[in-house]
């Protein structure tokens, strides 16, 4: 499973505390804030990418939705939303999902996963809809890891690279030594 880094919206359940929310950042999928297991701040690239970096453009986006008009990238778009519009949770989403087509994000490959199909259903009904580079599903959130895995799956299918080195570690059997040298 690739490493994880999410941005999440939590909101209240309680009628005391209805149209609250709150943003948040996890780079465990398990416990919030806990490390991964594998690597938790290696400078590992993947497809081009260090894990530093990854973990740093989470917390930038975590940061411009949670405040929407001091971030010079979504200042813009939450003007042009009102202040109405950023409340609760619909206005939340609806910010996130246009923060997804600005600058830096949309050149990330993103999922984006509703827990409930009533927040998806809820969303569809607004002008905005996710880019087209975001992998959009309902699930709970213990599919999450399988669908990261997907995602891994669909990748090593599009990369002619990935399978290389794999017939390269079969043929040298485990502890053999390759011509070629590796970074």
């Amino acid at each position: 499973m690739r490493d994880f880094f999410g941005c999440y919206l939590l909101f209240s359940l309680a009628p005391e505390g209805k149209g609250r929310t709150y943003i948040g950042w996890t780079y465990g999928l398990k416990v919030h804030g806990q490390p991964p297991t594998a690597h938790p701040t290696a400078q590992r690239v993947d497809k081009g990418w260090g894990m530093e970096d990854l973990k740093i453009q989470a917390l930038q986006f975590e940061w411009a939705w949670q405040h929407p008009l001091r971030s010079v990238i979504v200042r813009p778009i939450a003007q042009a939303l009102g202040s109405k519009k950023l409340q609760g949770v619909r206005g939340k989403i609806l910010l996130m999902l246009s923060m997804l087509h600005e600058s830096p994000w949309r050149h990330f490959p993103l999922t984006l996963q509703y827990l409930n199909p009533k927040y998806e259903a809820m969303i569809k009904e607004t002008v905005v809809s996710a880019p087209c580079h975001v992998r959009v599903f309902t699930a709970p959130l213990e599919d999450l890891p399988r669908a990261l895995d997907d995602l891994d799956d669909d990748e090593d299918e599009d990369d002619p690279d990935s399978n290389e080195e794999q017939d390269e570690q079969e043929e040298l059997g485990e502890g053999g030594v390759s011509g070629r040298e590796r970074n």
